[in-house]
């Protein structure tokens, strides 16, 4: 239903056909003709507010806090009083648009920021170029900086300067920080005038890229961060780190780079790990950007170490490209058994060292009326590789030995993602897709998540890369057709 629809059902004036689509918390809360002019203010703004959601894009009409204004006074009026509605934004403008348009958006955000009065402020701002829009655009919010909540940042470096300089403390209700430098000018993070104290979610993708110096004082002072993504280099000109504790710290994500120096790439970083305490870390994501080579015996034991520390509380693991092979990936997860969500990524491109084969993946498949196996508790799996590794028969033998909708015994297993170059394969409750060397094999949904299985073992029969069949409607018999309904 358009907003004409809404307008007839509420009472109110007409709009025009352009206007955007309501959703359906504000027909439920409106039902009964202009019963909702009736209700507390409170419960209005709740409905409108259900309505815009978060990070509304500035300059669009059809959506968000500007779609109201168009519907009928009382609405409008009701909007314009309401500064909640105008406390979060996005802001996401490309310099093709040219510069009236843009020195229109600008105008434009400076209004939504007006209108939320004296608000905390949560946006989103994303302007990739340095020019002068870049420049009236930091500009534009600078005014409102005390304000700031949650805020991401996609700029470039220098376009920037003008927030990393203002004066310490400018930012006292500062929680959520993310911020992706584009263009290669030096940040120093000492030297920004953060109050890393207040932060509890830090996302920082910058360049140039931190050293692991860098991204430690960001941990040391950052006490209160429970959510915290970096990218750094592998250098560290510290000859020997401080112990640190992170008691608050859940989620950790980092993304190393080359650095120089005569040491190895992984024994800098590993001291970098070993001198972090994390009693409460839930999730750990590391992705090892580095020229491919084999660690050394002792660095990969002393990974294993930092993760056996973490093995008790530890429910995702995600690796990136990290020079293992497959046995010693292995070792890596049975150091984490309280996993629920497993990440495992090798380079698509690499061939000769794809470990993910029919061994690795019999190694997580859980046998009838054995011990349990490896991860008893995964819930999701996600898998990347170069795809030609492993055969049909594997893949289904660990779906089917832990799809958490089977008949008996069920698994805990939830959803499986398996890419490569030759093979996108997701498996979801209710849905399922299977694409090989860009031709469609399966694209469906089920009507019962219990019948996943039986449809999943009718086109597994084969094997991926030795067919070229593509199962199409036609190409399953009427009882396994009746189980689906096709995209």
């Amino acid at each position: 239903m358009t907003l004409d629809g809404y307008a007839d059902l509420l009472g109110t004036d007409k709009v025009s056909q352009s206007s955007s689509r309501w959703n359906g918390t504000a027909l439920n809360a409106a039902k009964g003709g202009t019963v909702f002019a009736t209700f507390p203010v409170e419960l209005r703004v709740e409905v409108f507010l259900q309505f815009c959601g978060m990070y509304s894009v500035v300059g669009k009409t059809t959506e968000g806090p500007i779609a109201l204004l168009q519907i009928c006074r009382a609405w409008s009026e009701l909007a314009l009083q309401t500064p909640q509605l105008w406390s979060s934004f996005a802001f996401d403008s490309q310099p093709m648009l040219g510069t009236k348009q843009n020195a229109f958006l600008i105008s434009a955000m400076k209004t939504w920021i007006d209108r939320s009065r004296n608000l905390p402020l949560s946006f989103k701002l994303h302007y990739p170029v340095l020019d002068v829009t870049c420049t009236d655009l930091v500009q534009s919010i600078l005014p409102s900086m005390a304000r700031w909540r949650d805020v991401t940042l996609r700029a470039p470096s220098a376009g920037l300067l003008p927030i990393w300089e203002a004066q310490p403390n400018s930012h006292p209700c500062l929680r959520t920080l993310a911020v992706e430098t584009l263009g290669p000018y030096p940040v120093v993070l000492q030297n920004l005038r953060i109050n890393w104290a207040q932060i509890t979610d830090l996302d920082l993708f910058l360049v140039t890229i931190p050293t692991l110096d860098e991204c430690f004082y960001i941990l040391k002072e950052g006490v209160n961060l429970r959510r915290c993504k970096l990218n750094a280099s592998c250098v560290l000109r510290s000859g020997e780190l401080e112990c640190l504790s992170l008691p608050k710290l859940k989620h950790l994500q980092l993304k190393m780079y080359r650095g120089g120096g005569t040491d190895s790439q992984e024994t800098r970083f590993l001291m970098f790990l070993r001198a972090l305490t994390l009693p409460r870390l839930d999730s750990l994501r590391i992705s090892w950007n580095v020229p491919h080579h084999p660690w050394s015996k002792l660095s990969f034991e002393t990974f294993i170490e930092f993760l056996e520390e973490l093995g008790g509380h530890l429910g995702s693991l995600h690796l990136t490209y990290l020079p293992f092979n497959g046995h010693q990936f292995l070792d890596c997860i049975t150091a984490v058994p309280a996993l629920t969500d497993l990440g495992i990524s090798s380079s698509q491109g690499d061939r000769q060292h794809d470990f993910i084969d029919n061994q690795f993946l019999d190694a997580l498949t859980q046998r009838p009326g054995g011990p349990p196996g490896l991860l008893p508790l995964l819930e999701r799996i996600r898998l990347e590789s170069h795809g030609e590794s492993f055969s049909n028969v594997a893949l289904f033998r660990l779906l089917a030995s832990r799809w958490k909708f089977q008949e008996s015994p069920p698994g805990p297993l939830e959803c499986l993602d398996v890419v490569s170059p030759k093979r996108h394969a997701e498996y979801r409750p209710r849905r399922f897709k299977d694409l090989k060397e860009g031709r469609l094999d399966v694209a469906a949904g089920l009507r019962d998540e219990s019948m996943m299985l039986n449809v999943v073992s009718s086109f597994m029969t084969r094997d991926s890369y030795g067919q070229k069949l593509c199962f199409m409607n036609g190409d399953f018999p009427s009882n396994i057709r009746a189980l689906l309904v096709f995209k």
